[in-house]
């Protein structure tokens, strides 16, 4: 009886000092640009229900949110930005001594007050008088690793960024216990890999350095007498402790303690999907494309586009973006003309949802996820088919950088002038640029030379998107 009363009183204790799933507070992005800041409830079918927060929003805010549950089409959806989780529940609780609540608990359950300290004993790192200890020699490096004691990190021709411990790699299937999801198992289909990572950091910046792209075959990187070589051939798995690979008419073995990674073979005909779909962005730079088909109060769920279907915990998510529906975004579309006109010779190329310095986006009125950055001059082609309505972008110079840029701006539908300015500034607040574009076939952003010539003409289209009429949806 002693014993259950016991238990009784230690289980109340854990309820009371646990917290509960908390709820995400996020805030949803329309296509028109409206948001509204709340709570998920649901998502059923292709509709996500909104509780919207109670209290005045900030400035940046609309107005006026929607008094009761709000439910919005996915396909009118444009960004959900997850915010910090709330709890209503305590944080643990220390003692005086600085131990937690959860480590007096496992104090009293071991029995003990945990491990003692003998002052007979010198600690780590010292000789036995109380000396430095002499170094140790480094380790001497592996001969043999087993595959699942390895990290990977991976990138697949649908976009998704994944990384985890890869269990196996046989039958044209890999095994991958996702990190984003808790160590969920998955199977992906090796035909949708990329390129695959699992090398020491200074020598995947050797790799890169290589600059060495894949075409019909597979490019291996290995290391190899203290630096990083590359070796062309097929790809087949691995077995054991290596890379099975075959070199001409050869089949070998490379050791995966000396493997970098892989560059997979790819043609023109591997181009992205461009079906509606959802990217969960995660924290750790993990992305997860599929189609969102679920939400409870602890984790998302998505099929993704290579056949699985994955639970992500939604503390690990930080957006989720909307591809393919009424909203495209020209950092997710391949232009078909790309002029670059350096002033003094050296061209900067743009760069697609990151800085020209590879950072986050950044404007005198805040970040952005999706955009352009691009160096005068740059002149960007799009084929637009005449299948949308509106082209909108906030146009900016990078912060602080372009704070003395000057620049002319422009943006061309079907060869004509639909916006113009011809001194935009780097001291001046980012323009909001609204154009219709219904019927047109082509669009072209172009950013020339300034009065201040190329100084500071570091220019981001920020959330540069084009949308499909509601009527075409």
């Amino acid at each position: 009886m002693t014993k259950r009363i016991a238990l009784i009183i230690f289980a109340s204790l854990l309820c009371a000092f646990l917290p509960s799933a908390p709820a995400r507070t996020v805030t949803v992005r329309m296509v028109d640009q409206t948001t509204v800041r709340g709570e998920m409830t649901s998502l059923n079918g292709d509709k996500l229900t909104i509780k919207p927060e109670t209290k005045a929003p900030p400035a940046t805010q609309p107005a006026t949110q929607p008094a009761g549950p709000l439910s919005v089409q996915l396909s009118d959806l444009a960004q959900v930005e997850f915010h910090e989780p709330r709890t209503n529940t305590p944080a643990p609780v220390a003692d005086p001594g600085g131990e937690s609540i959860f480590g007096i608990l496992g104090s009293i359950l071991g029995g003990g007050s945990g491990p003692s300290v003998d002052p007979n004993v010198p600690p780590p790192g010292t000789s036995p008088a109380g000396q430095p200890a002499p170094p140790m020699p480094p380790p001497a490096p592996p001969t043999t690793v087993p595959v699942s004691q390895m990290h990977w990190s991976m990138t697949l021709k649908s976009g998704d960024a994944l990384h985890g411990h890869l269990n196996q790699w046989a039958d044209q299937k890999l095994t991958l216990a996702l990190a984003a999801s808790g160590d969920q198992t998955v199977q992906i289909p090796a035909s949708q890999l990329m390129q695959l990572w699992c090398g020491r950091d200074a020598s995947l910046k050797k790799a890169a350095a290589m600059k060495v792209e894949a075409g019909p075959e597979d490019v291996v990187f290995v290391e190899k007498d203290n630096n990083v070589i590359s070796v062309k051939g097929h790809v087949i798995g691995i077995t054991g402790d290596s890379l099975q690979f075959r070199f001409g008419d050869e089949d070998r073995k490379i050791a995966l303690y000396r493997l970098v990674g892989i560059v997979f073979a790819h043609s023109d005909a591997d181009k992205p999907i461009q079906s509606f779909r959802q990217a969960a962005r995660l924290s750790s730079g993990d992305a997860i494309i599929g189609t969102w088909v679920g939400v409870d109060q602890n984790a998302l769920s998505m099929r993704t586009a290579w056949g699985a279907t994955v639970k992500i915990p939604l503390s690990n998510i930080d957006s989720i973006d909307f591809l393919g529906g009424r909203i495209a975004y020209l950092s997710d579309l391949r232009p078909v003309k790309v002029e670059q006109t350096p002033f003094f010779g050296r061209v900067i190329p743009f760069r697609l949802d990151r800085s020209l310095e590879g950072g986050t986006l950044q404007l005198s009125d805040g970040t952005y996820s999706k955009g352009i950055a691009v160096h005068s001059r740059c002149v960007l082609q799009y084929d637009i088919k005449g299948d949308f309505a509106r082209f909108q972008s906030k146009l900016g110079f990078e912060d602080p950088q372009g704070k003395l840029g000057n620049v002319a701006a422009r943006v061309l539908g079907d060869g004509k002038v639909l916006y113009e300015n011809s001194e935009t500034r780097g001291d001046q607040k980012p323009a909001a640029i609204d154009l219709d574009v219904t019927g047109l076939q082509s669009l072209t952003l172009e950013i020339d030379f300034g009065k201040g010539q190329d100084v500071a003409a570091r220019v981001i289209w920020a959330n540069a998107r084009l949308l499909r009429a509601k009527a075409a949806q």
